[in-house]
């Protein structure tokens, strides 16, 4: 079912796009907020480092590098979800379920609607052979492993 902004494919594309744009932000931030950390540490020791006690040296030592290790693994997971692909993947659908749903909202001919749903399909199962084909070297994550064996 196609559906409309409110159900089927079309609410769970653009529900799933704005999902993934809206972690994708948050790893952009984490970056970035990590880096200015970085900076601002390093920039401090610098300066002042004979005026600053050993204690609240280590202190935002360790400050950079928790977020460092928090934006490393959180690139780490969002690169292993694929997460960018994901966006494209979901905006690519979204596009085409939108232009069947206009066009078949334009045409009343049931011939015409049964070669807009075909296409549909047809580039829907094209996009998911596509998706298969670009992550099947991907590793299997722990928890795979571990449903598997059970």
């Amino acid at each position: 079912m196609i559906g409309s902004d409110d159900s089927g494919q079309l609410s769970y594309f653009a529900t799933k796009a704005r999902d993934r744009i809206r972690r994708n932000h948050l790893t952009e931030r984490l970056g970035k907020l990590s880096l200015l950390t970085s900076v601002a540490v390093v920039v401090t020791l610098v300066i002042a480092s004979s005026m600053i006690p050993d204690t609240l040296a280590d202190t935002l030592m360790v400050i950079m590098g928790s977020m460092l290790l928090l934006f490393g693994i959180r690139q780490g997971y969002s690169y292993a979800t694929a997460e960018k692909d994901l966006i494209k993947q979901y905006e690519f659908m979204l596009r085409i379920f939108q232009n069947a749903r206009r066009r078949l909202d334009n045409t009343s001919d049931p011939m015409e609607q049964r070669q807009i749903l075909v296409a549909l399909g047809g580039s829907a199962l094209d996009e998911q052979a596509q998706w298969i084909l670009m992550h099947r070297d991907r590793s299997i994550d722990q928890g795979e492993i571990w449903r598997m064996g059970s």
